[in-house]
């Protein structure tokens, strides 16, 4: 690809650093003009990398493509602060940062815990975005628990017992709760085999942010996430939404779906062979489903 980097990453455009409540963080944009694709990537406690590879390439189709890494991650500030890791301030976050670069309102595409801080940015700031897009997540962290424990659940009930108890004692490094999770997510996370990237991912983990949002185990949220739902709060949200998840995705359908029905006039698009990540298991319908979609309200 034309101004690849390392690894074939798309070098971005421009680069600069943004104030925003907890310190300073590293935004890149790719592109330029008036139609901006905000990126808020998954996590949570990882780098904006992953999210700004898949998309970039937008850049060459007329819209100018954002993304931050968030606080404590990448190339930001890192600061030792447990009380920095609420979903609240990273609300703030993604409004300094938009108002920073003086984007106006922008096309807002929040994946998995991204999603989440989407759902609960479009709540607090709603003439801040044109549209959203609600990419592998949901609104009701009670309803995603309940999910996560059917899922489990069909490897059969004693491993559901055993990985409750797990997480109830704190063993969570033993082997066979370790073990399971390397199934589940061989499962849920992504069909095609790309354990080299999950492992990379894993090693850049801020694991301080991810313990204050959700907490250390990894099917129990007990971190500020923890009884978290914007799902009465979107039903006041009028502007176009697209709603996708895979439909092998621990995030499910019906999760998606409970969005879906809350945002009066949105779309909804299951990805049939994807886990977690369509843009990785299906990227040509997933390039297909999100331009449409993007013309559609540019």
């Amino acid at each position: 690809m034309t101004g690849a980097g390392p690894g074939g990453t798309r070098r971005p455009d421009d680069t600069c650093r943004v104030a925003v409540p907890g310190g300073d963080v590293a935004v890149y944009s790719y592109g330029a003009g008036p139609d901006v694709l905000f990126l808020i990537n998954g996590g949570p406690g990882i780098a904006s990398e992953g999210i700004r590879a898949v998309h970039a390439g937008f850049a060459d189709l007329g819209w100018r493509v954002v993304a931050h890494d968030q606080l404590g991650t990448g190339a930001s500030d890192r600061p030792d602060d447990p009380a920095l890791w609420t979903v609240a301030r990273y609300a703030a976050e993604v409004e300094a940062v938009r108002q920073a670069l003086d984007l106006g309102p922008v096309h807002l595409l929040g994946n998995s815990w991204g999603g989440w801080l989407g759902c609960d940015y479009i709540c607090r700031y709603p003439g801040a975005v044109r549209s959203f897009i609600a990419a592998n997540t949901c609104a009701d962290m009670p309803f995603h628990m309940a999910e996560l424990r059917r899922l489990i659940a069909a490897f059969g009930n004693e491993t559901l017992a055993m990985v409750e108890r797990h997480e109830a004692e704190g063993t969570i490094e033993d082997s066979e709760y370790l073990a399971f999770c390397t199934l589940f997510y061989t499962r849920h996370q992504e069909r095609r085999p790309t354990g080299g990237r999950r492992q990379q991912t894993q090693r850049e983990l801020n694991l301080g942010i991810q313990r204050g949002l959700w907490g250390p185990a990894q099917f129990t949220c007990v971190g500020d996430l923890a009884g978290w739902s914007r799902l009465e709060d979107l039903r006041r949200f009028d502007r176009p939404c697209l709603v996708f998840n895979g439909a092998h995705d621990y995030i499910t359908v019906k999760e998606g779906a409970l969005i879906h029905q809350a945002v009066n006039g949105s779309q909804m698009v299951v990805f049939a062979d994807s886990g977690h990540k369509p843009a990785i298991d299906e990227p040509v319908a997933y390039r297909a489903t999100l331009r449409a979609f993007l013309d559609q309200h540019r």
